[in-house]
């Protein structure tokens, strides 16, 4: 099935599990590199990426077995091994892998990482990081080299705190030879997952304040059994298309807390928001409010992975409402399509000016990147006629049931050829 077909949708009523997190599984999965032995990890969500991840485990000589959402991981065959272009070239989180097999190989040779088209993405920041602590880099024909001797700690101040050269530093730093001081790192809840998962494997990893982390390198990790947090970007996908079809809709193990940007801006726009025993729940009916102002940023600011999903919503708003990308250079894919639905939306450089609300109709559209193309569906949900989504291998990257999720929640959409 390489296509999703949807109808419009009146509302969504039910309720939905939330799946485990891909932003978390990959990089743990990499860590799991470090540990002489075998690590098994549960909530592991069923989707492209963590296939991709398994596929380059077993390339440098782990054994991965996997049943329903259980991972085990034994690397007492792990071996140094350049990584054919199109494995590496499938998803950027293949760069986490470069510290972790530093640590354990001392050589490295892969390809620039790949994933989504959102503007510039180098990985100078992840080489400046390892230079400081003595990796060598050089060219290849498909991309670059690395090697060292042993990884050594020192002082590393991060130009901006990115999110995967974040998880770089730490997994190069945890077996490093002394102490690492990390000045400015990023505080998404997947850097806290990683840090608690290589905690309990043995790595001395402190918090000072909110801006340093010290890591004190120790010569061995342990293996564990780890549980994979729930996925807040997919939580929030299914909070925008409540907010954008509306309903009432109850979400079981949504981290709450680390969606409280997303969870403010819908209340204040009339989505009503409540708990009780089971779930998050979110309800209502008739048109929402625009917002003046919407910027993403870095945690615990907006996502930038929740901002194509938010577009989608503030369409179905009253009044203007004005959104600024403050992460990535080229991350409104969408608004071509979501203006051929029917949207009035205005767009300069980062800014995106939404004139709400508009009626869809619905039309053909293709999946560009992973968030833009849920964003898509949830577009598609509120458009009269058909709407017919391809290019879903970006979708099936980051979501394990988007089409089962939303139909169980009465959602009219489904899989076609």
């Amino acid at each position: 099935m390489n296509a999703i077909m949807v109808e419009k949708t009146r509302a969504l009523r039910g309720d939905v599990l939330i799946q485990g997190s891909k932003n978390a599984a990959l990089p743990i999965m990499a860590a799991c590199l470090l540990i002489d032995g075998v690590c098994t990890l549960t909530n592991v969500p069923q989707i492209l990426d963590v296939d991709c991840m398994c596929h380059l485990l077993k390339l440098c000589g782990c054994k991965v077995e996997r049943w329903d959402h259980t991972l085990t991981i034994d690397t007492t065959g792990l071996h140094c091994c350049p990584f054919p272009t199109e494995e590496v070239l499938q998803m950027r989180s293949s760069i986490t892998l470069l510290g972790p097999l530093l640590s354990r190989c001392g050589r490295v040779e892969m390809s620039y990482p790949g994933g989504c088209v959102l503007g510039e993405r180098p990985i100078d920041y992840h080489k400046s990081l390892l230079e400081q602590m003595g990796v060598c880099f050089w060219d290849t024909t498909d991309g670059f080299g690395a090697s060292c001797d042993r990884l050594q700690g020192t002082y590393l101040c991060m130009p901006f705190p990115s999110v995967g050269a974040t998880e770089t530093a730490i997994l190069a730093a945890v077996m490093a030879e002394g102490t690492t001081w990390l000045y400015g790192y990023a505080k998404e809840p997947e850097i806290k997952a990683l840090c608690a998962f290589l905690r309990k494997a043995g790595a001395n990893i402190s918090e000072f304040g909110d801006t340093v982390l010290q890591i004190e390198g120790v010569n061995r990790l342990h293996p564990i059994t780890w549980k994979i947090p729930s996925d807040r970007i997919v939580a929030g996908t299914y909070m925008c298309a409540l907010a954008a079809v509306g309903g009432k809709v109850r979400l079981q193990k949504a981290p709450e807390k680390e969606l409280e940007a997303l969870l403010t801006k819908l209340s204040r726009m009339g989505v009503t928001i409540s708990k009780d025993s089971l779930g998050l729940v979110l309800e209502h009916s008739g048109r929402l409010c625009g917002i003046p102002f919407l910027e993403t940023g870095i945690y615990p600011g907006f996502p930038t992975d929740l901002q194509s999903t938010m577009l989608v919503v503030l369409t179905q708003c009253k009044g203007m409402s004005v959104v600024k990308e403050g992460i990535f250079s080229n991350r409104f894919h969408i608004v071509k399509y979501l203006k051929a639905l029917g949207a009035c939306i205005e767009q300069e450089e980062n800014m995106a000016y939404v004139h709400g609300p508009t009626a869809f109709t619905g039309i053909p559209m293709k999946a560009e990147e992973l968030r833009g193309g849920a964003a898509l569906v949830l577009a598609a949900l509120v458009a009269e006629g058909n709407s017919r989504i391809e290019n879903i291998s970006y979708i099936k990257r980051g979501y394990e049931n988007l089409v089962s999720d939303l139909q169980g929640l009465g959602g009219r959409l489904w899989y076609a050829s």
